[in-house]
């Protein structure tokens, strides 16, 4: 999943020259991530739950504030007792 961006009801993205389709407020980012991560589901641009799998994570670096994005969001995780690791043990 991509944790900075918006999804449309059918779990795609939503385009980038949409509106909304990039998210940068760092906790609805957190919030969301945490949710696709736990539970399974997403909140997609019109209001609807969603059920997505979230295996990995993705962080678009050019965001602003990537990488205290990326803190935040592992810190959230491991408090959240979501184990974050190496993509390479997953596969």
């Amino acid at each position: 999943v991509f944790a900075d961006r918006a999804l449309n009801p059918d779990g795609t993205l939503v385009p980038r020259n949409k509106p909304g389709a990039v998210i940068k407020d760092v906790e609805k980012i957190v919030a969301a991530s945490l949710k696709m991560v736990i539970e399974g589901k997403a909140i997609a641009i019109n209001g609807q739950e969603i059920e997505v799998k979230a295996d990995t994570i993705c962080l678009h670096g050019d965001t602003p504030g990537a990488v205290e994005l990326a803190q935040a969001l592992r810190e959230r995780m491991e408090a959240a007792g979501v184990a974050v690791v190496p993509m390479g043990t997953i596969l």
